[in-house]
């Protein structure tokens, strides 16, 4: 860490390295940056953020078992071997909760009933800290398992990053195809998409 002293030589103020070298009239770029790497931290360990996510499971027709036990094709990492079933026919996943087992489905007593996989409005399945929701890619649906506890949440000590330089800041201006071209694209495990 660098020291600089100001006008009394009894005052000294720390700064950084990339302080000492940020030309004046960029502490606006240098807030706005900072800022945006907070929230992206704060994103990556919210409740339903990457770095819960411990598993994805793609569905096989007919019942696909819920639960920490080794056999069940939706593993869960810990707690109750068995939370219940999901039914897989024709693109529609169907939970059934198993008899005893207090399951929530979007924060209410669990009953069967079908889960939606559409992105934002997912049906979350829960239980004791762990969570898990339908996701459907291309023509397959999966099963994506969060654990509120998970190992790298818990021990998740914050990103690295460069130092936030303005003189590689690229200013640029959007300006769109003036006739939309369709393009292909694959998402993961899963064949193209349009």
């Amino acid at each position: 860490m660098l020291v600089a002293t100001g006008l009394a030589s009894a005052h000294v103020s720390p700064v950084s390295v990339q302080e000492a070298q940020r030309p004046a009239g960029s502490d606006q770029y240098l807030r706005t940056v900072e800022a945006w790497r907070a929230r992206h931290e704060a994103d990556l360990k919210a409740d339903d953020g990457w770095l819960t996510l411990v598993g994805l499971y793609w569905l096989q027709k007919g019942a696909n078992r819920v639960g920490s036990d080794l056999m069940s094709e939706v593993r869960l990492p810990r707690g109750t071997r068995e939370v219940g079933t999901i039914y897989y026919t024709a693109g529609t996943a169907r939970f059934a909760p198993a008899p005893g087992v207090e399951v929530r489905i979007n924060d209410r007593p669990a009953r069967t009933q079908v889960l939606k996989p559409q992105p934002g409005e997912y049906d979350t399945v829960s239980v004791g800290g762990i969570s898990f929701f339908v996701i459907k890619r291309g023509e397959r649906c999966g099963v994506r398992v969060r654990d509120q506890s998970s190992p790298a949440r818990r021990t998740f000590a914050g990103l690295h990053w460069y130092p936030i330089r303005e003189d590689y800041r690229v200013k640029a201006r959007f300006v769109p195809h003036p006739k939309p071209i369709r393009k292909t694209r694959c998402q993961s495990g899963s064949k193209p998409a349009n």
